[in-house]
């Protein structure tokens, strides 16, 4: 019998805690259901240890598949991945949960590319990204997610003995503060294991950078302190002045990101070719768009005259 659809207490998360290591076991053995017996020899413990909690089990199974094949397999609804999902969260191993073949299960079956490029019409994100491209921000996420550094054995253990009412729930939560700070200061994007790989992360890079200086340039039309300038030339000044700003920023960040990249490369001994620093080198939005670098010139940029790397559009105190 599946849980009620009401909000889950405390309590249950308590509950959930002596089936630990089978739902473990059932996250990665996802999308393939297992018998009973399979799931004590994948856990090694013995059939009748099973049985002792298998309504605790079966209770975040699909009960489709419980009752036409006898086996066992995690329910996919909502209702169960927000349970699953708090229960780790609580446990302090939401790392156990995000690189379980459950999630990257659940992900491929969500349409995530044409749910992002429906949402973000109108900033034209299917003109920029493809699902590969989503697929890719898709892993570069749970790659850095699954390695958030959690804190140390003791400190966990002891977290973990606090009794399971809201001020201990609480505390649990606050634990993530110190990670989540550590989780934004260390995010990976540099993630490839080959040449073709680079090529398409630096794809990536060209690609964001144009998307994020395409809408700024359609916003900032619309942006007040902008549209209640009446002289057109004068209109004109202004949003090249922003634009600038803007575009010194991004390109700050794409530069970095590019040379953690040729840095990763070198470690890996692939080659990292001049050219790729160049922004756009693999994509511009125009009628040509990936192809050979040759083709496609290397420092000309579509917006603007831009100001080097480590010089500031921004007017200087001197």
């Amino acid at each position: 019998m599946k849980m009620s659809q009401k909000p889950i207490s405390i309590e249950e998360l308590d509950e959930m805690t002596s089936i630990e290591r089978y739902i473990e076991a059932l996250l990665d053995e996802f999308p393939n259901p297992i018998t009973q017996k399979e799931l004590a020899e994948k856990t090694a413990v013995t059939k009748s240890a099973i049985s002792k909690v298998r309504s605790k089990i079966v209770a975040l199974c699909n009960v489709t598949v419980l009752g036409y094949q006898k086996k066992l397999l995690l329910g996919s609804d909502q209702e169960t991945f927000s349970r699953l999902l708090l229960f780790f969260f609580n446990r302090l191993k939401p790392q156990v949960f995000f690189k379980s073949s459950y999630l990257k299960s659940l992900i491929k079956k969500m349409d995530v590319h044409n749910k992002i490029s429906k949402h973000l019409a109108n900033l034209h994100y299917s003109d920029y990204f493809d699902e590969k491209d989503t697929n890719k921000f898709i892993e570069i996420i749970l790659y850095n997610v699954s390695a958030i550094r959690l804190p140390s054995p003791y400190f966990r253990d002891e977290m973990l003995k606090r009794k399971m009412d809201e001020s201990g729930f609480l505390m649990r939560f606050a634990a993530y503060v110190p990670i989540i700070n550590d989780f934004f200061s260390n995010f990976e994007v540099a993630i490839f294991a080959n040449d073709k790989e680079l090529i398409d992360l630096l794809g990536l890079r060209d690609k964001v950078f144009y998307f994020i200086m395409h809408n700024s340039e359609r916003i900032l039309q619309d942006w007040e302190v902008v549209t209640d300038v009446k002289d057109a030339d004068k209109k004109a000044v202004y949003i090249e002045a922003y634009l600038k700003v803007i575009d010194y920023y991004v390109r700050k960040f794409a530069n970095h990101f590019t040379s953690k990249m040729a840095t990763r490369a070198k470690e890996k001994r692939i080659d990292f070719e001049s050219q790729y620093s160049d922004i756009g080198a693999f994509f511009k939005p125009s009628s040509v768009h990936k192809g050979d670098i040759s083709q496609m010139g290397t420092k000309e940029e579509i917006h603007l005259s831009n100001p080097g790397y480590d010089e500031s559009p921004l007017p200087s105190n001197e």
